[in-house]
């Protein structure tokens, strides 16, 4: 502070004179008797340091505030020493816009939401968790992961993304969830030459096949369908279903249609029966993330939302947008 070094007046003047009031124009040091040429204008610094001058100050029967130059001096820099341990203090714990932001996307193989192709990795939820994490200044490393092993990482893996995955009450304290990125509708399908099928008939004894551990089986173990065949994924489902092999299949719509058409087959080959559940697909987080982290990344997909860049992710692949309504309760 160099206005408060010994240079402004001389050693033999043990008072400095603070003229007028702080703040207000005045605030003027002189130095004794020195002439007016000699003095300093502290305007600002009167500003910083008024209330510690007003402290330890007194006045003359003139009114004028007097300051012993030596109890100036050791308040400063005592309020040095403080703005110092200030900064020091700041520069240990930086805050959350100012730190690293460096993640690993799990990318399970479950089109339209994530698969390779022409060995690049594609896919609806690819897009969303780039753009969550790009609006964050984040760094993403992407790795294709089988889906249930992508399920299973994640839950020890701090600062690990996973989508899509169903959100599930059974899944509620498996993962941090950032949010909702769609919404699918379960539903039976059959084929178009046979009589449709709901749940009564499959209940009654018909062979029904779903997605091998994956939130339609579970639904289907609580419905207590007696004969349920698990396949290792859609494109498995409707070519049991192609072939004659089960009666129907229970699948999310968008996976479904998505796998008739990668397999060059017609959907009107396929009749669409009762829905029997809702899901919401989501965005998670491995527990123990970093909180800071999760805050930015669900601001950066509300933020999706609200400029339609989510929506145009999902229609870009064919994907219904999510309603704002609640998924419907399973039967």
């Amino acid at each position: 502070m160099e206005i408060f070094n010994n240079t402004h007046c001389p050693q033999s003047k043990k008072d400095a004179v603070i003229v007028g009031p702080p703040g207000l124009g005045g605030g003027r040091i002189k130095c004794g008797h020195q002439s007016p040429d000699r003095s300093h204008d502290l305007d600002t610094a009167v500003q910083e340091y008024k209330q510690d001058w007003l402290l330890s100050g007194v006045r003359d029967n003139a009114g004028t505030q007097k300051v012993d130059r030596g109890a100036l001096e050791m308040m400063t820099k005592k309020r040095e020493w403080r703005v110092a341990l200030i900064l020091v203090l700041g520069s240990v714990s930086l805050p959350a816009y100012a730190q690293a932001c460096n993640l690993t996307f799990l990318a399970p193989e479950l089109p339209p939401y994530g698969f390779v192709d022409h060995g690049t990795n594609v896919g609806a939820a690819l897009d969303i968790v780039r753009e969550m994490a790009a609006r964050q200044g984040c760094n993403v490393t992407v790795t294709p992961v089988p889906r249930i092993r992508a399920q299973m990482l994640t839950q020890h893996a701090p600062n690990t993304i996973i989508a899509p995955v169903a959100r599930t009450p059974g899944r509620e304290d498996q993962f941090t969830w950032l949010g909702t990125i769609a919404r699918e509708t379960v539903s039976i399908y059959s084929l178009a030459s046979s009589p449709a099928m709901d749940l009564a008939g499959l209940k009654s004894g018909a062979t029904v096949a779903v997605l091998r551990n994956s939130a339609i089986e579970r639904l289907a173990e609580r419905l207590a369908l007696p004969n349920v065949v698990a396949a290792p994924d859609n494109t498995a489902l409707v070519r049991m279903l192609a072939a004659g092999r089960v009666d129907a299949i229970i699948s999310a719509r968008s996976l479904t249609v998505n796998a008739m058409r990668a397999e060059g087959m017609d959907p009107a080959r396929f009749r669409i029966g009762k829905d029997v559940a809702e899901f919401d697909v989501a965005a998670a987080m491995s527990n123990g993330s970093d909180p800071a982290i999760v805050r930015r990344l669900r601001k950066s997909l509300h933020d999706m939302k609200t400029d339609d860049s989510l929506q145009e992710a999902l229609l870009k692949y064919r994907i219904t947008p999510p309603p704002d309504n609640p998924p419907i309760e399973t039967e």
